[in-house]
């Protein structure tokens, strides 16, 4: 029988942090056993935290709604050079104000959405 691993050794092995371990323990997805002031758990059962995809699981979308959502996006006005610019200062703005550092990987978004939008619509401009 091989032997339990502790809530790090956890860790390691799924490739998450020891706080994530713990999370998993406690809301009951992740079986373990208490000894003193570590936990324990069984290796077999950490094929069911693996196993399991990242990330929250997509909401079933009817058709009735998927066609809802492409008249919406089709529906949307191209956005204007002065729209895009409007729109980063503002952003920028708000970023700066709750956390500076945050400040460049806005930009860097920010213009991957435009150019994305460009591609889309196929008016590069340039």
């Amino acid at each position: 029988m091989p032997k339990p691993l502790t809530a790090i050794e956890a860790a390691k092995a799924l490739g998450v942090s020891r706080t994530r371990v713990l999370a998993l323990i406690r809301a009951g997805r992740l079986p373990a056993s208490k000894a003193g002031s570590q936990y324990l758990i069984r290796q077999g059962d950490l094929y069911r935290v693996r196993t399991r995809k990242p990330g929250r699981p997509k909401a079933a979308v009817s058709d009735k709604e998927a066609k809802a959502r492409e008249k919406r996006i089709e529906a949307r006005q191209p956005m204007t050079d002065f729209d895009v610019v409007q729109s980063v200062r503002k952003a920028i703005w708000r970023t700066w104000l709750a956390s500076p550092e945050n400040l460049r990987w806005l930009v860097v978004q920010k213009f991957h959405e435009f150019t994305e939008e460009l591609e889309a619509t196929g008016d590069l401009g340039w």
